[in-house]
Formats: structure tokens, sequence, C-alpha cells
């Protein structure tokens, strides 16, 4: 079962796209491993695992040579649905990957980040159809949009979201004590969501303020 299999090794990743989740596990060696999600969230594996030697990272996405990328500890290996690998860039470096479409053309690329303690994050922020990257190190947030960089105010914690439901990917941002920024794309950069939402939270007790 799946529990025994968590019990027996280490996870390193997981990345589901749709009602696919893809699991990087060590145990004896590092493997990946493919299960289909049903609808009432039972996992069912679908291909037997793959080593892939060394890897540390996993990326779901529309890649030309498949649907999910492990990466970290050499050359990116791509797998497709049938469990065919393909080696590609060099990722040796890389803390973290995200899968990007920034052209349009309805294939994702691989994203690296090779700084320490640096996290990927990819959404649509501007509504533009291109894919958007977000970068967040110890240091800056910066969103890399069509028409530019921009560089968040605050730091913290990142998670995306669509918190005013409008079908484009919204930051948010936690500073650590309870408090959430939130900024949507706009034209040119970035900007507090519905004029800047700000959330609280104390226990199970939540504040919602629109300013």
């Amino acid at each position: 079962s799946i529990l025994t299999l968590l019990s027996e090794a280490d996870v390193l990743g997981l990345a589901v796209c749709g009602t696919t989740a893809h699991l990087l596990l060590r145990s004896d060696e590092v493997e990946l491993y493919r299960f289909e999600i049903a609808s009432d969230g039972s996992l069912t594996q679908s291909l037997d695992p793959i080593v892939v030697p060394n890897a540390s990272l996993v990326a779901c996405g529309n890649f030309a040579s498949g649907d999910v990328v492990v990466a970290g500890g050499g050359n990116a290996i791509y797998v497709d649905a049938l469990g065919q690998s393909t080696q590609g860039e060099d990722s040796t470096n890389a803390t973290s990957i995200a899968a990007q479409d920034n052209d349009g053309d309805g294939v994702d690329s691989l994203a690296l980040c090779t700084e320490a303690d640096c996290h990927l994050y990819a959404g649509d922020f501007d509504g533009d159809g291109l894919g958007d990257l977000v970068t967040a190190t110890p240091t800056s947030i910066t969103v890399a949009l069509a028409s530019g960089t921009w560089t968040a105010p605050v730091q913290g914690t990142v998670s995306i979201s669509d918190i005013n439901q409008d079908e484009i990917s919204d930051l948010v941002i936690s500073n650590g004590s309870g408090w959430w920024d939130s900024y949507a794309g706009i034209p040119g950069g970035m900007a507090p969501v519905g004029g800047g939402y700000l959330w609280r939270s104390v226990g199970s007790h939540f504040w919602f303020s629109d300013f």
C-alpha cells in the first residue's frame, strides 16, 4: 500500500497535475512513482517505479518530452505517461524547479534556480496567457512578467492562489506573524488585490479587511 511505501522511504518531492500524482521517494535508491487520483481521493499506482539516480526535485507539466521531470542530481530526466525517460539539461546545482510556458505555445519549459533556499512558483499573474515566474529567496521575492520584473515590498513565505477569483494567479505572502499580503498582476507590475487585502489568523479565527 502507499502507506507502507511512505513508511519505508524518504519523501523527496510531490508534484500533482490534474488527476495524476508524481512522488519522488528515496529508500535504497531514488525512484519516481506515478499514481492516479480517483474521485474519492484514493490512489492507484499506474506505472512501475522508475529509478532516477540522485534526483531531489520533481515537477509536472506539459513538457515536450513528457509530463513530469526530476532534477537536482545531474541532468534533468523527463518521463512520459508510458514511463519512457529522456535526458534533459544539466540540473546539478538546482535547488528549485518549476514548469513554465513563457511563450504561449502550450509546451512547458523547465525553470531552474540554483540559489540556496530558493523557491520557484509558476502562474499567469497578469492575465496575458503567458507563464510568469516567482522567485523567492531569503532576501527578495520577484515576479518575472512579460512587462518586466516586479519586486515585492515585503518578505515572507509565498503561496499562489486566486484570491479575487478572476482566474488570474495572485501572489500571497505571509510575514510569519499571522498577517498576509496579496498581490495581483497588472500591466507593468503587481498591485494589492482589491486595494489591499490583509488577513490575520489567531487560532481558528480569521479577520478580513479590504482597505
